[in-house]
């Protein structure tokens, strides 16, 4: 019959915006799914440096969507998600330093204003649990205090056996 088909631009759109979607909700699926498995982890067995870099590789991924995607809110709720691990990680590395002891735990209680208590059965998502990426400042002030009071505590160790040792005539 000789007709030109039409064209319909808003089809191809949305035909785009679609498969936009699709793969922005199938990179969230894959993000949740992983920090929900990361979250089982217990203290003694969180590596840091592992779940950090995946974490970038997601936040990189992220960034390099296309720009039309940022406007949308699942965009911007995946990007804060994936902010906040990656805060929260780095306080959680400052916080497997040795110099942490119990008081140090209950001064991070008392930033946070959330109840919590270290024990063995503690796992990557109590720590989450505290909000650690509001509080990271709090983090390194308590961790810094520690590293220094064990400082502190080392130099008076070797004082009092020096001093043990040390005969006056």
């Amino acid at each position: 019959f000789e007709v030109s088909v039409p064209k319909f631009p808003l089809t191809q759109q949305c035909r785009n915006e679609n498969k936009q979607l699709k793969q922005l909700w199938d990179f969230t699926y894959l993000v949740q799914t992983s920090f929900e498995d990361w979250k089982t982890t217990l203290w003694k067995d969180i590596d840091v440096e592992s779940i950090d870099v995946e974490s970038k590789r997601f936040a990189k991924y992220v960034r390099s969507l296309d720009k039309e995607m940022k406007d949308w809110n699942i965009f911007s709720g995946l990007e804060t998600t994936i902010k906040n691990m990656l805060t929260s990680l780095r306080a959680i590395s400052e916080l497997q330093n040795p110099a942490i002891r119990e008081r140090h735990w209950e001064q991070l209680v008392q930033a946070t204003r959330m109840r919590f208590s270290m024990t063995d059965e503690t796992s990557l998502s109590d720590l989450l649990a505290l909000n650690l990426h509001n509080f990271e400042d709090e983090v390194h002030n308590i961790v810094d205090k520690a590293c220094k009071e064990m400082a502190m505590e080392k130099m008076l160790k070797e004082l009092e056996v020096n001093w043990k040792t040390m005969e006056f005539h």
